[in-house]
């Protein structure tokens, strides 16, 4: 508790390992979503969203802003799953990752409850405060891929950004690529720790219990 106090004042991002969900359970969900990804375009298509939010499930490539004038364009592919409030409709759902999916979200689900506990904990505002919101809001679960662009100088796969949820939970593969800015202003990558979730607070944490 006293950990998990101390980084969500601070930086705001940590490492939980013997987290409780079993290795083969995150290996699937990353490899079934990678196979639904690098399938061909005629096949994937068919799930394909004209709007990225809304709904169940959405498929899409999420718009990216020019930033300083650049002419960036969006590299990045995003399966998202929307779990509750209530029983979501799940029909949309690619066949091929729809079971791993939803085994994944049950796990993640009880590893998610436990980690609202430690931060209600650490916050002050008894254990089950942060359980409760989080039944009123559901779960998020975005799957991303960042295909090889063969015009490198001309993308980007994400900008600078901070989470608007209560908290993150990130299964990393081995590629890396996510780097997290210290207070200093400085940029520093985050080297994937094999069998970990990266845990980062999101802004309603942050704002509503001052850690900003």
């Amino acid at each position: 508790v006293a950990l998990v106090r101390a980084t969500a004042c601070s930086c705001g991002f940590f490492n939980v390992t013997n987290h409780g969900v079993p290795a083969g359970i995150v290996d699937s969900a990353v490899s079934a979503v990678r196979a639904f990804h690098e399938q061909p375009l005629t096949v994937r298509s068919a799930f394909y969203s004209i709007e990225p939010v809304g709904g169940a499930v959405t498929y899409s490539t999420i718009p990216i802003a020019p930033q300083r004038g650049a002419p960036l364009l969006p590299w990045r592919d995003t399966l998202r799953v929307r779990f509750g409030p209530g029983e979501p409709d799940l029909g949309r759902l690619p066949a091929a990752c729809r079971n791993v999916l939803q085994e994944y979200q049950r796990s993640l689900t009880a590893f998610g409850k436990e980690m609202a506990g430690l931060l209600s904990e650490a916050l002050g505002v008894g254990t089950e405060r942060l359980e409760r919101a989080m039944q009123v809001e559901g779960w998020l679960m975005a799957c991303h891929y960042y295909p090889p662009c063969p015009e490198p100088e001309r993308v980007v796969g994400s900008l600078e950004h901070t989470d608007p949820s209560l908290f993150t939970v990130l299964a990393q593969d081995g590629v890396g690529g996510l780097q997290v800015r210290h207070d200093d202003g400085e940029w520093v990558d985050v080297v994937p720790v094999t069998g970990a979730f990266l845990v980062n607070i999101g802004d309603l944490l942050k704002v509503q219990y001052n850690l900003i």
